[in-house]
């Protein structure tokens, strides 16, 4: 797009110019300006023929956040169209969770819950007007000190839009994304979004993501060795075999392990609430995953929830620090084995203050 065009209309439009770059992502660049009275602003800028029909991409986002009106999904203050692109005004967050978590590391529990508990209440709303996100991850959640909203529209999906069997299994970012998604259904709901929240609430217990693989043939490995396969039911088994494509092994030819789930949920020490709250949405089978109503109602979201500041260092409790690598393990992955949070890779550990 043409910066300066842009920067042009922008004066006249009574904001503030040169641009400042911010980030640019798979299909926008972010950029930072203000308004004449010193509101920061972000400019989404997505590079397209505005001559021809919009990018599903764009029109979905567009549909999305003139359709909304919930604190907890980013609105939209204006929307300005050039000849070779769109932009979306909206308003600038101080940070998004995936800065918060490689900045500060892992979260403690109140502050999981509360983030949880903003983004399930968004999602929910969006989901009784039947669209799902479908890119639940922590790049796509924006802080600023107690607000929180779900950002990044533009996988989302009107399901009444869409006759059944015809959603795209190309969305969800692979790491957060559930079996049915990783096997290529194209028959899915609400329980999407559940599960990568789910997977997400995981990231911000550990501090990092479970997952590195980003080839979706072999990302069911990664997965069993994450949940394990010894303890799957006959139940989930005969579904998992149901649903993966021919190429895919069978879960009989998978090792059978008991996963590193566990031992991520003690070594975390994750209370009874937060692993029975994680047990329900990251539930294999998409039936037996929680409902929006479920999660809301979960003890582990109730009470009063009051964030800590994510404007400097957290208030983390105490972590495994490796004594080789002098720093928490949660923090970096070279300090544990691949794909397992297991401590193999260090000999000794002592218990610390998180620094």
């Amino acid at each position: 797009m043409d910066i300066e065009l842009l920067e042009t209309h922008l004066q006249k439009a009574g904001y503030r110019v040169p641009l400042q770059y911010v980030s640019k992502g798979s299909y926008a660049s972010v950029y930072k300006t203000s308004t004449r009275d010193g509101k920061p602003m972000a400019l989404k800028i997505t590079a397209c023929d505005t001559s021809q029909p919009l990018p599903a991409v764009v029109y979905r986002e567009m549909r999305a956040l003139t359709s909304f009106s919930h604190r907890n999904i980013l609105s939209m203050e204006e929307m300005i169209v050039m000849p070779d692109g769109v932009v979306f005004v909206l308003p600038l967050f101080d940070s998004s969770l995936s800065y918060v978590l490689k900045t500060y590391g892992y979260l403690d529990e109140t502050n999981i819950a509360f983030i949880a508990r903003e983004v399930a209440k968004g999602l929910a709303a969006a989901h009784s007007l039947g669209v799902l996100h479908r890119d639940i991850k922590p790049c796509n959640i924006l802080l600023t000190g107690g607000h929180v909203v779900v950002a990044d529209w533009g996988l989302c999906r009107d399901v009444r839009d869409v006759s059944p069997g015809h959603m795209s299994s190309e969305v969800v970012t692979l790491w957060y994304a559930p079996p049915e998604i990783v096997c290529e259904q194209t028959t899915y709901g609400s329980s999407v979004d559940v599960y990568s929240l789910g997977m997400t609430m995981l990231d911000m217990l550990a501090g990092r993501s479970m997952h590195t693989s980003i080839v979706r043939s072999t990302f069911m490995t990664q997965m069993f060795r994450l949940f394990g396969t010894k303890h799957l039911t006959d139940r989930e088994r005969e579904w998992l075999d149901q649903i993966m494509p021919e190429r895919y092994p069978r879960v009989r030819e998978y090792p059978e392990t008991p996963g590193t789930y566990n031992f991520v949920m003690d070594t975390c020490s994750a209370s009874a609430n937060l692993q029975d709250l994680l047990k329900g949405m990251l539930a294999i089978i998409p039936d037996d995953r929680f409902t929006w109503a479920q999660v809301l109602a979960h003890p582990f979201l109730a009470g009063d929830l009051t964030p800590v500041s994510f404007g400097g260092p957290l208030s983390v409790p105490g972590s495994v620090k490796c004594k080789r690598h002098r720093i928490p393990w949660r923090w970096k992955p070279k300090c544990i084995s691949v794909c397992r949070l297991l401590l193999r890779s260090c000999s000794t550990f002592e218990e610390t203050a998180a620094v």
